[in-house]
């Protein structure tokens, strides 16, 4: 799970989700827009739930603190928040931890969260640069280094796990096929 001024993603298993935020919410805190992203993810995946604990993974340690501890008397809006969302757990038979997650391994929800921008491990193709080569080249069929949202084939390589990507680092990909000679 993750947010940013932008928007707000989540994965869980297989199953992504994201969305933008509007003019007014963009205006909030981070960490307020932190936690509105762990309510909105909740709600998309109640159904996927199988068990009755569900622990959040989020690069937020505010937001980690103020869910675990059920709220704290630091920010009143985000309190009031957290308390909000336990207790939507709460009427859902769902037992609600968090547990901080570096950014660097958060890439996909990170990634779901920017819906506008690239992120920094993301290396793409102009949409007029793909006409180019496709006008000279055979139809390229894999997008090796692409995330799931900027991805200009249906298939590709992820710089990060990621559920829907054919395989992970491009890289790793290419020389381990390489063939070394004397």
């Amino acid at each position: 799970m993750d947010a940013s001024l932008m928007g707000w993603g989540a994965h869980i298993d297989d199953h992504t989700t994201f969305g933008q935020w509007t003019l007014a919410q963009a205006s909030s805190h981070i960490n307020m827009l932190e936690m509105e992203a762990v309510f909105l993810s909740l709600m998309e995946f109640l159904p996927f739930f199988r068990v009755e604990h569900v622990l959040i993974q989020s690069d937020n340690t505010t937001v980690v603190s103020y869910l675990n501890k059920q709220g704290r008397s630091r920010s009143l809006s985000l309190s009031h928040r957290a308390c909000e969302i336990q207790m939507w757990c709460y009427h859902h038979e769902i037992l609600l931890s968090a547990k901080y997650l570096s950014r660097n391994l958060n890439g996909l929800a990170d990634s779901l969260s920017r819906s506008a921008k690239i992120v920094h491990t993301e290396w793409t193709l102009s949409h007029h640069a793909l006409l180019r080569l496709r006008a000279h080249v055979e139809k390229p069929l894999i997008d090796l280094f692409a995330t799931w949202y900027y991805r200009l084939l249906p298939m590709f390589v992820s710089p990060f796990p990621d559920p829907k990507a054919w395989k992970m680092n491009a890289l790793e990909i290419i020389l381990s096929g390489l063939t070394v000679a004397p």
